[in-house]
């Protein structure tokens, strides 16, 4: 992230990693509501973002990765996550018994699949240059077209079907079709007159709202609520174009300590999706589930997460001045080979 972009897509960044982070706290953070409560409706509802907070991710990278991208990046994406899969796993380690099976996939976390989003923005960074050339090449018209057939084929018919197999849709398969959703938004910028204030908060309601519904019913239907929240739900991917439309239209804002606060998002993710340390920070550190039946849950959750920011953001301070180091090593080594060269040429 560089100091010189608007700050109005940094300020997205950080409304995506929270809305992840909500949503990890409902699945890692040990809940056990016996009845239907306040607070179960709110850690519900809370939970219903974080499919669209990994979405708005991919379509910032889309947006961005069309004009310049960088085998750097890659490099970059690895390292970090490599650094981070390996303190967290020492951490663990004071914490927890752990085999060495845990030890052999933390050492090679790509490898292993253990963060999705790194591992899937790898690999197809690989195919992300013949991607670009793809959608240059075609028409504002043809581009929009396959776009709606990917819409219609992995979201819209399996909604219809409450079908959450999605026709094969997951992390690794939805990278592609939320990317090349942020290339079209950057090659055809929308212009219309819709007020997108108004769809970004109807559509949060919509969103929100859903588990209310569900817990009002008796929560007969709560996998509806579960689908919904899913990477292949329709009002999800609404909310996701919306949000992004909405943000990048805003014009003017240069704010240096937002576009500092944002450079610690990835950090974030990185933390709170470790396969071991997950559960200890939620449940161990934090534990939030000790206060699922206090008034005052939101407030203690909101204080966990700002403390999770600001120890991402001194940790990303530390990895800055050790990668500062590390990076020219190892960027010289790897572009020293001829498909890596290609790749930088196309």
């Amino acid at each position: 992230m560089s100091g010189s972009r608007e700050s109005n897509i940094e300020i997205l960044r950080i409304i995506s990693i929270i809305a992840i982070t909500l949503y990890h706290n409902s699945i890692w953070g040990g809940y056990d509501f016996d009845d239907v409560t306040i607070n179960k409706i709110l850690i519900e509802s809370l939970s219903m973002f974080g499919k669209i907070g990994s979405n708005l991710f991919i379509l910032i990278t889309g947006y961005f990765s069309i004009k310049k991208f960088s085998v750097k990046k890659i490099i970059q994406i690895e390292m970090q996550t490599v650094f981070f899969s390996w303190t967290l796993l020492i951490i663990s380690l004071f914490w927890i018994d752990i085999n060495i099976k845990d030890i052999v996939k933390n050492i090679l976390p790509t490898v292993f699949g253990n963060y999705w989003f790194p591992t899937a923005f790898i690999i197809w960074g690989l195919f992300i240059p013949y991607i670009n050339k793809l959608c240059i090449l075609l028409k504002k018209r043809e581009l929009g077209s396959m776009i709606f057939f990917c819409i219609c084929v992995w979201f819209v018919v399996p909604c219809i079907t409450f079908n959450q197999e999605g026709f094969g849709l997951n992390n690794y398969m939805s990278f592609p079709i939320m990317y090349i959703m942020g290339v079209y938004l950057r090659l055809f910028p929308i212009q219309c007159g819709i007020k997108w204030g108004g769809v970004v908060v109807l559509l949060i309601m919509i969103q929100a709202g859903f588990p209310i519904i569900v817990n009002m019913i008796g929560g007969k239907h709560i996998h509806y609520s579960i689908y919904l929240r899913n990477g292949n739900s329709v009002t999800g991917l609404m909310l996701t174009l919306a949000l992004f439309v909405y943000f990048s239209r805003v014009r003017g804002l240069h704010k240096t300590w937002i576009n500092k606060l944002s450079t610690c998002t990835f950090t974030m993710y990185l933390i709170q999706e470790h396969i071991l340390f997950r559960e200890i920070m939620w449940q161990r550190i934090f534990r939030v589930s000790y206060y699922q039946d206090h008034p005052f849950l939101f407030i203690f959750l909101s204080i966990d997460i700002m403390l999770l920011y600001f120890m991402s953001f001194i940790c990303t301070i530390i990895y800055q001045k050790i990668e500062k180091i590390l990076l020219p090593i190892v960027s010289k080594n790897i572009k020293k080979y001829k498909f890596v060269k290609m790749l930088e040429e196309i």
